[in-house]
């Protein structure tokens, strides 16, 4: 049962669930075959999903330093002014405080 619910798990991407009950199955039956291969498998998705995760993250950061910062602009005449970058509509402003909201704390950490 605790594999066919693995399997079920990691067909819907919830990697840790599926994790969990693989190695439930592997304490009571460490020699079953098809709970290691499963696992392997497991495993290798975990990497991906957290190389993916990163990634994001990173990306997110970076977004938001950007809009968050000031930038020096030139105008028609060449001068240099100073403009925010702000979002233009009520959807950007809702995407960009929930991003601000989560990432905030992430990207300050290094």
């Amino acid at each position: 049962a605790r594999y066919i619910r693995s399997k079920a798990y990691a067909k819907l991407h919830k990697y840790k669930h599926a994790t969990n009950d693989i190695q439930h199955l592997l304490r009571i039956n460490p020699q079953n075959r098809d709970a290691l291969q499963l696992q392997k498998k497991l495993k290798l998705q975990l990497g991906k999903e957290k190389k993916l995760n990163k990634k994001l993250a990173k990306d997110v950061c970076s977004w938001v330093n950007h809009v968050t910062t000031e930038t020096e602009q030139k105008d028609e005449d060449g001068m240099i002014t100073n403009h925010d970058n702000k979002c233009n509509n009520k959807q950007e402003n809702t995407w960009f405080l929930f991003l601000f909201a989560f990432s905030k704390n992430a990207c300050t950490k290094k």
